[in-house]
């Protein structure tokens, strides 16, 4: 489970980091101006800070959110099982690179659950 955690986390980071337009485009503005981006950094201080955020854009965060929930729920029920059968010892990054790697073997529901999961692997 802790391997479909990993794999949600860098979906979320992703989505996380699409909060920075439209509603909360000021938002992060204000409070994650100076953060360099890559590796989620912008997500997570927005994360930091989203209590202090408007109204409008904390709106747009639970409605991420709960996207979010619904990406993760269909990773985990779509790649489960070629987790297990193609990289069954490994955790975390290891098993994120053994994915990678076996790509071609994975299910067609698998490979579709996770596009943006490509560029992040390369």
């Amino acid at each position: 489970m802790k391997y479909l955690l990993l794999l949600a986390c860098v979906v979320s980071f992703s989505t996380m980091a699409e909060m920075g337009e439209g509603p909360c485009k000021e938002d992060r503005e204000k409070f994650c101006k100076d953060v360099k981006p890559g590796g989620g950094a912008i997500a997570k201080c927005m994360k930091e800070h989203k209590d202090s955020f408007s109204a409008a854009c904390k709106e747009k965060w639970e409605e991420k959110k709960e996207e979010m929930k619904e990406k993760r729920e269909k990773m985990k029920d779509a790649c489960e099982e070629d987790m297990t059968k193609h990289c069954p010892d490994m955790k975390g990054k290891e098993r994120m690179k053994c994915m990678k790697e076996k790509e071609a073997d994975l299910s067609e529901g698998c490979k579709a659950t996770m596009p943006k999961m490509k560029k992040k692997w390369k």
